[in-house]
C-alpha cells in the first residue's frame, strides 16, 4: 500500500477512536470501518461463553487465559481489530489470539465473514467464532493448514478445535440467563413453531390482508398475490424478491451495477450461441422460484442465472434450479449476497454461484460440491484479473477486467 495513504488511513483511524464509545472503530487490512458497538445481548452472550470457557481451562488445567472486550487489538499497522472475546496465554492484558470470538456487525459483514477471517489467520489464530444474532447462526473457522468453515445453527452443539472437549450449544447458553437473554431465547426456540402456525392460513382470502407485516411468513403462492395486487407499480414487479419466505424490497441498480450485469450477459451470450449451447442465461425481472425443501420459500431475481433451454418460464417465473447463478454485490445488499442467498442456492442445489464485488475486485466462487458439504472454505475468491472456468459450459472462461472492457 501506498505509504501516503495508508499514513491518511492511519490518522483518521486514530481520530475516529477517539470518539464516543457508542462506535467501534477498527482498521482491516487498511481500511479504517466504523460501526455500532456491540450490543448489550451480544456483550452479554459473549461473557457467558467466555466464562464455561474459563471454568473448562480452569478444570483441564489449560495455561489460556479468556479476555471480554471491547479489546484493542493492534496485529500490525495495517490491522488494529475490536474482538469481543479473545483466549491466549496467560499473564498478557491482551495475548496474542489462539481463538477469537465476534459478534457480526451488520455494517461490515463480508470484513467480518472475509477479510477478519485471513488477517486472524495470518495472526497465528486457530480458531475464530463469528455469531450472528440476527440470523441464528454461528460461522466457525478453524485454521490449520487449509481453513475449515462451517455454518451451524444457536440449536446444534459446537466443539472447539482449539480446546478439545469444550462443548457447546448458543441456545443453551442463553437459555442459562433470567434476563433479556432469556427472552431473545424463547423467540429462538419458538421460532420455527410460530412460523410452522403462520404457515397455515398465509394466502388470505382479500388482497387488503398482503400489506407488510414485520415478521409475517410468506409462501411463494402469497408472495405471488401480494405482487399481483401491486403489478401496476413497476417497483414492485421487477425489484421485490421473498427470501425464506420474508419479502424484501430493493432500489434500482446504479449505472456500474448494470454495466457489469450487462457486460457478462453478452460474453456469455456470445459463448452460448457460438458453441450451440442447450443453455440460456437469464435476468431480472425474471425471477426463479425455490421451493419444496426444509427451509421457507424462497422467489429470487439473481442478476443472471443460466438455465436448460426448455425450463419452464411462465410470467416471468423459472420454475427449476438454475446450473449457475451470478450475483453482483453492493453493500446494501451483501448481507443477502454472502449470507442468505447462499444458504438458499446451498439447500436447493445451485450448481456454481458467483458473487462480484466490484470495489473489492474480487469473485467469489462456490461449487454445489463444496455447498453441499458444509464443510471447507464457503468459496474460492479470485482477483478481477484472474481467469475462471465455468464448470459445464467448456472451454468458457471468465475474467472481470476483460468483461470489464467490453464496450
Amino acid at each position: 500500500m501506498n505509504m501516503s495513504i495508508r499514513n491518511k488511513r492511519a490518522e483518521a483511524f486514530e481520530a475516529l477512536r477517539g470518539q464516543e464509545e457508542t462506535y467501534r472503530c477498527e482498521m482491516v487490512s487498511g481500511y479504517v470501518l466504523k460501526s455500532a458497538a456491540t450490543s448489550e445481548e451480544g456483550r452479554k452472550l459473549c461473557f457467558m461463553l467466555g466464562t464455561l470457557l474459563t471454568d473448562f481451562l480452569i478444570r483441564e488445567r489449560v495455561p489460556d487465559q479468556v479476555v471480554f472486550g471491547p479489546l484493542d487489538l493492534r496485529l500490525d499497522e495495517c490491522n488494529a481489530l475490536c474482538p469481543d472475546m479473545v483466549t491466549g496465554g496467560a499473564g498478557q492484558e491482551v495475548p496474542a489470539p489462539r481463538l477469537v470470538v465476534e459478534i457480526l456487525s451488520g455494517s461490515h459483514i463480508i470484513y467480518d465473514c472475509l477479510d477478519k477471517a485471513v488477517v486472524y489467520r495470518q495472526a497465528g489464530a486457530e480458531e475464530y467464532w463469528l455469531i450472528d444474532l440476527e440470523r441464528q447462526f454461528v460461522y466457525t473457522y478453524t485454521f490449520g493448514a487449509e481453513t475449515l468453515y462451517r455454518r451451524r445453527t444457536f440449536e446444534d452443539h459446537i466443539e472447539s478445535s482449539t480446546y478439545p472437549g469444550f462443548i457447546f450449544s448458543i441456545s443453551e447458553i442463553l437459555w442459562q440467563d433470567t434476563g433479556c437473554l432469556r427472552e431473545l431465547a424463547l423467540f429462538y426456540r419458538f421460532r420455527k413453531e410460530i412460523e410452522d402456525v403462520r404457515g397455515l392460513n398465509l394466502v388470505a382470502d382479500a388482497p387488503s390482508e398482503y400489506m407488510p407485516d414485520e415478521g409475517k411468513k410468506y409462501t411463494a403462492e402469497a408472495f405471488y398475490e401480494w405482487i399481483s395486487v401491486r403489478k401496476h407499480l413497476q417497483h414492485y414487479r421487477e425489484m421485490t424478491q421473498l427470501l425464506m419466505g420474508e419479502i424484501r424490497e430493493h432500489s434500482q441498480p446504479a449505472f456500474r451495477h448494470q454495466m457489469i450485469c450487462g457486460n457478462l450477459y453478452f460474453a456469455v451470450k456470445q459463448y452460448l450461441n457460438s458453441s450451440h449451447s442447450p443453455y440460456m442465461i437469464c435476468f431480472p425481472p425474471t425471477a426463479v422460484e425455490l421451493k419444496g425443501k426444509a427451509l421457507l420459500d424462497s422467489v429470487v431475481r439473481p442478476d443472471l442465472f443460466l438455465v436448460p433451454r426448455d425450463t419452464a418460464i411462465e410470467e416471468n417465473i423459472c420454475q427449476g434450479t438454475p446450473l449457475w447463478v451470478i450475483e453482483v454485490t453492493e453493500p446494501s445488499s451483501a448481507s443477502e449476497d454472502y449470507i442468505d442467498k447462499l444458504q438458499i442456492y446451498q439447500y436447493h442445489g445451485v450448481g456454481s454461484y458467483w458473487i462480484v464485488n466490484d470495489w473489492k475486485r474480487q469473485v467469489m466462487v462456490t461449487e454445489a460440491g463444496d455447498i453441499a458439504a458444509e464443510e471447507g472454505v464457503p468459496g474460492r475468491i479470485y482477483d478481477f484479473d484472474e481467469w475462471i472456468e465455468v464448470p459445464g459450459l467448456e472451454g468458457l472462461a471468465i475474467c472481470m477486467d476483460e468483461i470489464l472492457r467490453i464496450a
